[in-house]
């Protein structure tokens, strides 16, 4: 796969709706935009995207996969492991809180979010759900999910197209490797000028509140702590790029067997042909086992920023990926569609 270089496209914020643009350009299609939908016209075929979402993506496909409750029936259905877990409604605080309690640390998520709002990882106590619940809830006027958090391991990022995986990050939550020398909140600044340079994570900074201080806390130190040298500290459970994880991309290095599994959880949401696939596993290098790993959902928006613009690694052009599918695809149905 072709590699795409931070500085080929030099712009101010990271756009997926500009990476593809630049993409069909190339192929000699011109774009036109109404709102925040990208439109082209490949032969009598017309295309549109909403980000990495396109008009290949059907609605019955689409619903299903923002309905988490529902996408983990499908994964289900499909002999995929997924998190236990249980839904409540807005009325049910209290029972969504001993339910939090009797399976803590947990995670609590609205059912409808998108790119990581109104998650939180690692809810241990009544304070941590309160906080946790009304971030939740700001995201979302349907249902709460509290699931089971995946202690350890890996997560990745999976982009699917068509059916075939093209690329896998791995997901680090937010850290900071000690020196012996700077603070915590010095070792975070510094990581955030590195971060500032990278066109995905420029405005994805690590960013401090009281759930992270109290991560911090559990590990021995405070804010002004000095790690040892070579000592990480988390400051987030949250496995989230865009609130300051790291992105290490791992398409080369992923076992061939969840690249199976990561394409096997895409199809089981009826006719989607871009989709991100997020699973988190004991170890993504070594063979699966039936409970070594659980998807923990299935995106029809994937972000194409951490496969773009990785923090370390490989970079993968998957614009260009999105977008000579999509030609293929309307210049084979067009020609089926001439033949008739």
């Amino acid at each position: 796969m072709e590699e795409l270089h931070a500085n080929e496209y030099n712009n101010k914020f990271f756009s997926s709706k500009s990476l593809i643009s630049k993409e069909f350009k190339k192929k000699g299609y011109k774009s036109t935009s109404i709102g925040r939908y990208l439109i082209i016209n490949i032969g009598e075929k017309t295309l549109v995207f909403n980000e990495t979402e396109t008009s290949y993506d059907s609605s019955i496909g689409t619903h299903i996969a923002k309905d988490k409750t529902l996408a983990k029936e499908f994964l289900k259905k499909a002999g995929l492991s997924i998190p236990n877990g249980e839904n409540f409604s807005l009325k049910d605080k209290k029972k969504a809180l001993a339910y939090a309690l009797s399976i803590s640390p947990c995670v609590v998520k609205p059912s409808d979010g998108h790119k990581g709002k109104g998650i939180t990882v690692g809810v241990k106590t009544r304070e941590e759900f309160q906080n946790a619940w009304n971030k939740a809830i700001s995201f979302t006027d349907k249902k709460i999910i509290i699931e089971d958090q995946f202690i350890g391991g890996m997560e990745a990022r999976c982009f699917i197209i068509g059916g075939r995986l093209v690329a896998a990050y791995s997901k680090l939550p937010p850290n900071v490797v000690g020196n012996g020398i700077d603070t915590i909140e010095e070792l975070i600044k510094q990581k955030n000028i590195i971060r500032l340079k990278n066109p995905h994570l420029r405005n994805r900074l690590i960013e401090m509140d009281n759930h992270r201080l109290s991560i911090i806390k559990d590990q021995g130190y405070t804010i002004s702590s000095i790690p040892d040298k070579g000592t990480n500290v988390t400051i987030d459970w949250i496995r989230n790029v865009g609130r300051g994880g790291d992105s290490i991309d791992i398409t080369d290095e992923i076992h061939s067997l969840y690249k199976e599994i990561a394409v096997k959880a895409a199809k089981s949401i009826p006719s989607l042909a871009v989709v991100g696939v997020d699973i988190i596993a004991d170890n993504l290098f070594q063979k699966p086992e039936k409970n070594s790993y659980a998807i923990i959902e299935v995106n029809t928006r994937p972000g194409i920023g951490g496969h773009t613009y990785p923090m370390y690694g490989k970079a993968r052009n998957i614009a260009k990926e999105i977008v000579e599918y999509c030609i293929n695809r309307a210049l084979k149905e067009g020609s089926e569609s001439n033949n008739l």
